[in-house]
């Protein structure tokens, strides 16, 4: 499947609003600097980024709206092979499976599971049942082992 870009129109009222699929040319502190069409035409520094776009590359695709004369960055799509940095699957045994590059963090009112990107996994709650392939650290105010 080839990389395509897509442009959309949309008028509403009087305003001309569209969504395009650009490429960055340019990056400066992780953010585009410069982006260009298939066609070559070129935006520069004419344009914001959402707060959930991560740091961009030079040559990544983003999705660009320009909404009455401001382009707003509001995602980055993914290269072909490219894994997500965060997500989740339901596998085929009915479980779930939750990903990301950072940390995940499971948090209840009485307790909470920290995975971090490290590979340190941090537990908290009023009664806790672990096993482990390596060192195993436990605190609390009582232990029961087997």
């Amino acid at each position: 499947m080839a990389n395509v870009l897509y442009k959309i129109n949309k008028t509403i009222g009087e305003e001309q609003q569209n969504t395009q699929v650009l490429i960055v040319a340019s990056v400066l502190n992780g953010e585009a600097s410069l982006l260009k069409t298939i066609e070559g035409i070129e935006y520069e520094n004419k344009f914001i980024h959402a707060s959930s776009v991560p740091n961009l590359s030079v040559n990544d695709s983003v999705i660009v709206q320009n909404i009455s004369g401001l382009f707003i960055i509001t995602d980055k799509l993914r290269n072909l092979g490219e894994r997500p940095t965060s997500g989740f699957d339901i596998n085929e045994d009915g479980s779930l499976s939750l990903y990301s590059d950072v940390s995940i963090v499971l948090k209840t009112l009485n307790a909470k599971v920290d995975i971090l990107e490290n590979g340190k996994i941090m537990i908290d709650g009023n009664e806790v049942y672990s096993l482990s392939k390596g060192i195993n650290r436990i605190q609390g105010t009582s232990i029961e082992l087997n």
